[in-house]
């Protein structure tokens, strides 16, 4: 069997995925204001842009979103794709709380469907304003093993740092970061400094253009957004 169908059948599975996003209104679009991220909230004067995507549960406490489990499942078999045509392999998944955590539960259980892979999950949690592992994962997993980390998106990679550090001191590996969709925004450099490959099958520019060919973004918005991110680039 050779890529090539499996990359056709990749792009058109991103297409569909994008087109149920933009229909749920989980993509979101602000050219006046533009979304706070987290870079905001801890002091970047970076200008906000002008598109957001919410892949968030109504359980988040952040920012709740209309995802519900089919939708992950949806973003696992696309991220699951992508992994497996890039020829990733790894022990185990950790997640980024909050947003990271029901794709990566989607994609465990994706795992065990499809591969019959009982892949391990190793919980990060939230505390006092910081990342922890939450318990100890010491005794089932081996030192060295080659940790997934996983999230929705990724911007200016201020919240894949404090988890990448925390696993790799944990005596894990961590090299690859899986995201559906890259904000361009120089988060994938940042951690490329890390040694972290960033691996999203999804950019902002690809869903913009598949937003405004599905008559979800008209003309004068995308333009509106491309320009946004063409002086950001300057």
């Amino acid at each position: 069997m050779t890529l090539q169908p499996e990359r056709a059948r990749l792009l058109r599975n991103i297409e569909n995925l994008l087109v149920h996003l933009f229909t749920l209104g989980a993509v979101e679009v602000d050219i006046e204001r533009g979304f706070e991220l987290q870079e905001h909230r801890c002091g970047s004067e970076r200008p906000r842009p002008p598109i957001f995507f919410n892949l968030r549960n109504a359980d988040n406490p952040r920012k709740p979103g209309k995802l519900t489990e089919p939708d992950f499942a949806l973003i696992a078999g696309v991220l699951l794709q992508h992994l497996r045509l890039n020829n990733v392999q790894f022990d185990a998944i950790a997640a980024i709380p909050n947003a990271g955590d029901p794709i990566g539960r989607a994609l465990q259980q994706l795992l065990i469907q499809q591969e019959r892979s009982a892949t391990p999950f190793i919980p990060l949690k939230k505390h006092n304003g910081d990342i922890v592992i939450d318990g100890d994962v010491s005794r089932k997993m081996h030192s060295g093993a080659e940790v997934l980390l996983l999230d929705d998106v990724v911007s200016g990679a201020g919240s894949k740092i404090k988890p990448a550090a925390l696993l790799r001191d944990a005596g894990f590996s961590v090299s690859r970061c899986c995201v559906l969709i890259d904000n361009e925004q120089g988060g994938s450099e940042i951690l490329a400094q890390m040694g972290i490959e960033v691996l999203a099958p999804i950019t902002r520019r690809i869903a913009a253009r598949i937003g405004f060919e599905h008559n979800f973004l008209d003309i004068a918005v995308l333009e509106a957004i491309d320009a946004f991110y063409a002086n950001i680039a300057a």
